[in-house]
């Protein structure tokens, strides 16, 4: 696949960084586990912090389709930690549901913003079109694990 992505989570300690990685997904993972091809995954990744009150913070990856031909809408999938580190499989997968809109070409937390102790976020569509051609969107995320 010309686009193979693959996202890397190295564990911290007082001594440094892990020379190896604790954990990594490639776009072929993404696929056997959800079954549909993410183009570009681990294109924007950020820190999704605490979005279902187990005091574990979790990982926001994207796969945004930026061109190639694609015309997949973007995804960004939410990867739950826990003791024993990040899940392989994605809680929550968000998408705009638009073609070729470039979802989850930027990522972001946004911390507790409405104080229900649980992880807000904005994902940026940078082609998105509604109602001019590619003027762009963001999507704000209340409650990322929650929201539908």
């Amino acid at each position: 696949h010309p686009t193979q992505g693959r996202a890397r989570a190295y564990h911290g300690s007082a001594a440094g960084l892990s020379l190896l990685p604790n954990w990594e997904l490639t776009e072929q993972d993404v696929f056997d586990n959800e079954g549909e091809w993410p183009d570009a995954f681990g294109w924007a990744v950020t820190p999704a912090g605490e979005t279902n009150g187990d005091r574990f913070g979790g990982v926001l990856i994207s796969a945004s389709s930026p061109g190639g031909g694609s015309t997949a809408p973007g995804r960004v999938y939410l990867y739950q930690g826990s003791i024993g580190g990040l899940s392989q499989r994605a809680t929550r997968i968000y998408e705009s549901g638009q073609s070729n809109s470039d979802f989850g070409y930027a990522i972001a937390s946004l911390g507790d913003l409405d104080r229900d102790n649980l992880a807000d976020a904005v994902v940026g569509a940078r082609l998105y079109t509604n109602p001019e051609t590619s003027e762009g969107a963001v999507f704000a995320y209340s409650s990322i694990e929650e929201c539908g």
